[in-house]
């Protein structure tokens, strides 16, 4: 249960801090991968409260209640994942033309 605890506050701690990166960059294509990286950091807290809710509360809405967070915060970093590999390619290069 602690860990549970501990992976919702790291999360939740990479997606303030990939917010004010985002914040903080010029560059409009690096802006939206690391909104996608922050996105990841927030469907994993999402998913994971899901979890949390679904280990601490058994009764029949509790579960529904877990499932749906579980899904749409996993499912939400899953194509947040696929955005942070789509934009790579363009920030790598990005980087290589401005050193």
């Amino acid at each position: 249960m602690g860990a549970l605890y501990i992976v919702n506050l790291s999360s939740l701690a990479f997606y303030i801090y990939y917010k004010i990166q985002q914040y903080r960059t010029s560059s409009s294509i690096e802006k939206k991968w690391i909104s996608s990286k922050s996105s990841i950091a927030f469907g994993v807290f999402v998913g994971f409260i899901g979890v949390n809710q679904l280990v601490l509360h058994l009764s029949i809405i509790g579960v529904m209640v877990g499932i749906i967070f579980s899904i749409i915060g996993f499912a939400g970093s899953f194509l947040a994942y696929r955005e942070y590999r789509f934009y790579l390619p363009f920030v790598n290069e990005e980087k290589d033309i401005t050193v």
